[in-house]
């Protein structure tokens, strides 16, 4: 394999086309035309395109002889039918079977590598580095993360689910699986997961039983023997099991965001608030207004005050400033919307007070929302890497 300090290793096999299913054949698969794109992109910008694939290791044993004779033909033909950019083939990846995978410090995924550029996904490699690096020496951030799980499920019970909400499974993953997966940048063997459930739901035995199948180390339930008058006094029934001096994010079981697009190092030195955001069509969210400055200026409830819809989780640098802003702000004749203790608002009352509250663009095509049936359906129909 020829050396250069700028080469892109592509797999092929679900990566560059769909894999094979049983009845294809190879010459029938269809490549992915924005991998495609975005391979001749790097191509012209003087990038090495050099092919990696373990096709056929598992049919013929390993054996390239053979993999040179009947697998190289048939490739080398379909690149050339499809156009596929590329300046060197290797054959003989090892295959890691279906319940396998790959360890590579300089690996991104077909999902980080069609929604960030050059220099993000360098930043994506190293934060994984530093990441790891924090986990081996025992680090990793202090952090209180809330997750708020309520309510009835009304909707869904409605539309014909016998099962709670969050047990519901797309994909091969329960809702409650999928909300998780987006906090893994935020996960370290020093956070503390504090579940906040309806006492109705009886939702203990699969919450203990998920945390042993996710790794989650320390974590603790608090159910509630009623409807609360809104997530912000959900999150507050966690105070008794939180690090008062340590960050606090708040998130729910409504939202799958890719975990590559919501990471600690997006929150700036100094933030005392930050609220991750996207671009949503409607009026049915939390929106934030920023200065030059980048700072927040305005945040409303359920009223488009700027293009900024929130995701749905909050973070405060103190899970004891969150308590003092749930005081100060619902005290005030104003401080509840439609009768509703919200999170997002709480942020008004900090920003008066001149703390600085940031966000952060969530790109759209990351961000999946599944607060709704109808949400649930379009996530199921939808193409997750």
């Amino acid at each position: 394999m020829s050396q250069s300090e700028r080469s892109l290793i592509v797999d092929i096999d679900g990566t560059l086309c769909p894999i094979k299913a049983s009845g294809d054949t190879y010459e029938s698969l269809v490549p992915y035309s924005d991998i495609i794109e975005s391979l001749r992109e790097y191509q012209a910008e003087g990038f090495r395109i050099v092919l990696y694939t373990a096709r056929n290791m598992r049919t013929h044993d390993g054996n390239l002889g053979l993999i040179n004779k009947f697998t190289a033909p048939v490739l080398l033909k379909w690149l050339d039918h499809w156009q596929v950019p590329y300046d060197e083939i290797l054959f003989g990846k090892p295959w890691p079977g279906s319940d396998g995978f790959y360890l590579d410090d300089r690996s991104v995924r077909p999902g980080e590598f069609l929604t960030h550029d050059h220099q993000g996904l360098l930043d994506i490699i190293e934060r994984d580095r530093q990441q790891a690096k924090a986990l081996r020496e025992g680090q990793g951030e202090d952090l209180n993360i809330v997750i708020t799980m309520a309510g009835l499920g009304s909707r869904f019970k409605k539309a014909g689910y016998t099962v709670e909400k969050y047990e519901i499974e797309v994909h091969e993953k329960t809702l409650f699986e999928w909300s998780l997966k987006s906090l893994e940048g935020f996960m370290s063997p020093r956070s503390r997961v504090i579940f906040v459930t309806l006492q109705a739901t009886e939702s203990g035995p699969f919450i203990e039983r998920m945390c042993s199948h996710l790794g989650i180390k320390k974590w603790r339930i608090v159910e509630l023997p009623s409807l609360t008058d809104g997530q912000a006094t959900s999150a507050m029934a966690a105070e008794p099991h939180w690090n008062p001096d340590a960050p606090l994010l708040v998130y729910n079981i409504d939202t799958f965001v890719q975990p590559e697009a919501l990471v600690p190092a997006s929150i700036p030195a100094g933030a005392d608030g930050w609220i991750p955001c996207f671009r949503a069509d409607g009026d049915h969210w939390s929106f934030v207004d920023v200065g030059e400055d980048g700072r927040a200026t305005d945040v409303a409830e359920k009223r488009r005050i700027s293009e900024n819809a929130t995701i749905g989780l909050y973070w405060f640098k103190s899970a004891m400033l969150y308590a003092q802003y749930y005081g100060t702000h619902f005290a005030a004749p104003d401080g509840e919307e439609a009768g509703e203790k919200y999170i997002a608002p709480m942020y008004r009352s900090m920003i008066a007070d001149g703390l600085g509250i940031y966000i952060s663009d969530v790109p759209t095509s990351s961000v999946h929302c599944l607060g709704t049936p109808d949400e649930v359906d379009q996530f199921k129909h939808s193409k997750i890497s």
